[in-house]
């Protein structure tokens, strides 16, 4: 009677081989690491719900490499590189944002820590479509991880645009190494696509394996320059980062210059170039007389008006 009662329940499908190698590479990928991580954000209230979600669908989407449907925004910002000693705006970084990420995604893209490849091309089809906002003579810098590097997609995206006016930011990523960075900045090379390093003086890029590597940039990381005024050793890898920038013929580019007494650190020290919150195209020079904690800052017309064209051919060419 009872079996009566009861309704027949259909057989469950064998799960295809396909969605069992999808489970398995989720299954590994999000880690108990990862959650526990996530669980202590949220407990410590640095993560909010949406944070939580953000990075639990970036990770899903870096381990499938899905791309980008087309159905969120991309919201680009662009960020002046400014050569110190002529006090010309130089070139431009591309930030991007997707709709999809989260309110708090802007930080962790900038380190390019959570997006597959193919959402990183993505990004710079998107940074792609400011081009034509740059100023002649100006390039426009978008930003891959190794992995990125490595994407089938990145040269054809890259020739859609002038190659001549493209600056490739390489940053380590969690699947890099030197062997495959050298590799890609030559394949750039050969279609006439300038590099940088990104981040330079920490993690990969660091010491000896930058001489492995031919950039155009030699980009140093936030990191050094956050407090250089005040730190003895952090002015010696600036030193040192600016000695290797030299021996590879690669312009020098303090990054994450935020206050006032990093900028005319990093000035006095010999870096070519800047860019950070203070830097900005209202074009900044520090005084040469500045002591560390004293900086100048003047606008100049002339410099204004000065052809950048000239400056920019200060970056290696290819």
């Amino acid at each position: 009677m009872i079996e009566r009662l009861m309704p027949e329940m259909p057989e469950t499908p064998a799960r295809p081989a396909a969605s069992t190698d999808v489970a398995a590479r989720l299954a590994t990928d999000l880690s108990e690491e990862f959650f526990n991580d996530l669980v202590l954000g949220a407990q410590l209230g640095t993560f909010t719900a949406a944070d939580v979600r953000t990075k639990v669908l970036d990770r899903v989407r870096a381990t499938l490499d899905v791309p980008d449907d087309g159905a969120t925004r991309a919201f680009v910002t662009l960020q002046p590189i400014v050569h110190l000693e002529s006090n010309a705006v130089i070139g431009y970084e591309a930030t991007v944002a997707f709709s999809h990420e989260g309110p708090g995604a802007v930080s962790e893209i900038e380190r390019g820590a959570t997006r597959s490849a193919a959402m990183q091309i993505d990004a710079v089809r998107a940074a792609l479509g400011r081009i034509d906002e740059v100023p002649r003579g100006q390039f426009l810098a978008v930003k891959v991880s190794g992995a990125g590097l490595q994407h089938d997609s990145l040269a054809p995206t890259l020739l859609a645009a002038n190659v001549d006016r493209l600056v490739v930011e390489i940053s380590e990523g969690t699947a890099a190494d030197i062997g495959t960075v050298r590799e890609g900045i030559d394949s750039l090379a050969r279609i006439g696509v300038r590099s940088a390093i990104d981040g330079a003086g920490v993690g990969l890029f660091r010491g000896a394996s930058l001489y492995e590597v031919s950039p155009a940039l030699l980009k140093i990381d936030p990191s050094i320059v956050d407090g250089c005024a005040e730190d003895d050793d952090k002015r010696v890898q600036i030193e040192k980062l600016i000695a290797i920038g030299r021996r590879l013929g690669a312009l020098v580019v303090a990054s994450g210059v935020d206050t006032r007494e990093s900028l005319a650190a990093v000035f006095l020290l010999g870096v070519d170039a800047a860019q950070g919150s203070c830097v900005q195209t209202n074009d900044v020079v520090v005084s040469a007389t500045a002591g560390w904690s004293e900086s100048r800052v003047e606008s100049d017309e002339a410099s204004e008006r000065q052809n950048t064209e000239s400056v920019f051919s200060l970056t290696k060419s290819v």
